[in-house]
């Protein structure tokens, strides 16, 4: 054979074998090509929006692998800003974990993404991985319903919320559903008008055997709105509650001398001088009346004037004939605190006095 095709045999030769080795080279599972990471991450969707707060939504599957979770957020697909970082404990295999933060800030046409942070346990290396699909908030669909956990919270006019100016609320419900017992709960309001981002009140609360809470919100000064929400990876949210909070009226009824004649005086917190204040007379309803409770009859009135940096007094004296009760009512125009009434007195006046009112 000539020197020539004994040189192209040769060629051929090593062209097989440097093939075969990078075949060879590729399949090997140590190689970066075909290394997968063993922690995943993906964005879901946007819940519990309201203003500028919301809660980005995602999984985590990381088997056997404990994770640090975080997620961007802003304008562009360069994000900006960033959550505090969540940390969860490995998970049983295969399963995934939810997960759930909170932002302040999010606007319209602003995109996210999840990502996580983990030593991988093939080689001790810190590596962090993303989702490369994030979604963008354009995507909002409204609060997530398919829980398996339940709020039941007093609703209604019947079970309306109320305390007075400088009390202590106490907000009490239940949480339903499988493992309710022992469950961490975290209560989170905003005041009046409701445009600031809810922020956490007090310690967190653990569900009785039952799954029954009570929070404690110690001096009310104004209208809040309430909502709890469970400490799980992925939390829970109730139904918005407002509170609604009314003055502090304190009423005292004294002989005003003459017969019928009575002195009604007191204070009201906060202060509002100038304010109307009237008395008010309670009879009761007819047995056709479609109102609850006992009519309210304005009887006599007076101005607020001030008495302290944060009460202000009022005394009225008004003459009264039978047996009723009555009550000193302040009406408010709209705001952090609403219109509210005092206590009820019951006053036993003769049937014969000349009706008669006098500041």
């Amino acid at each position: 054979m000539s020197a020539a095709p004994r040189a192209a045999g040769r060629r051929g030769t090593w062209a097989l074998l440097a093939g075969t080795a990078l075949l060879a080279l590729a399949a090997s599972p140590g190689t970066a090509g075909a290394a997968t990471p063993p922690v995943r991450v993906v964005t879901g969707s946007v819940t519990h929006v309201r203003g500028t707060t919301a809660q980005l939504n995602g999984q985590v599957i990381a088997p056997g692998i404990a994770t640090s979770v975080f997620f961007k957020y802003g304008p562009t697909l360069a994000f900006g800003h960033q959550t505090k970082a969540l940390a969860v404990p490995p998970p049983p295999e295969p399963k995934a974990v939810k997960i759930g933060e909170q932002v302040v800030g999010l606007l319209p046409g602003w995109h996210y993404q999840i990502c996580a942070t983990f030593t991988n346990p093939a080689n001790a290396v810190v590596e962090t991985v993303c989702d490369t699909n994030p979604k963008d908030d354009k995507s909002f669909k409204g609060p997530n319903t398919s829980s398996k956990f339940k709020f039941v919270l007093p609703k209604g006019k019947e079970e309306r919320v109320s305390v007075i100016y400088g009390g202590t609320l106490e907000l009490t419900g239940a949480l339903k559903g499988t493992n309710s017992a022992s469950h961490g709960l975290s209560l989170q309001g905003t005041p009046f008008p409701y445009t600031d981002p809810f922020t956490t009140l007090g310690a967190t609360v653990l569900t009785s055997r039952t799954g029954s809470f009570t929070f404690r919100v110690p001096r009310m000064l104004e209208d809040t709105q309430l909502r709890i929400l469970t400490t799980d990876t992925r939390p829970v949210y109730s139904p918005v509650v407002t509170v609604h909070v009314t003055p502090r009226i304190t009423l005292h009824v004294r002989s005003a001398g003459k017969t019928g004649l009575y002195r009604f005086y007191g204070t009201v917190a906060p202060s509002r001088p100038g304010v109307q204040l009237a008395i008010q007379q309670l009879t009761p309803q007819k047995a056709t009346s479609k109102r609850s409770g006992p009519a309210a009859h304005s009887v006599g009135s007076t101005l607020l004037k001030k008495a302290t940096k944060s009460l202000s007094r009022f005394s009225v004296i008004i003459s009264l004939s039978g047996t009723f009760h009555y009550r000193a009512f302040v009406r408010l125009p709209k705001g952090a605190i609403e219109s509210g009434s005092s206590a009820n007195v019951l006053i036993k006046a003769p049937k014969t006095a000349t009706k008669h009112k006098r500041r």
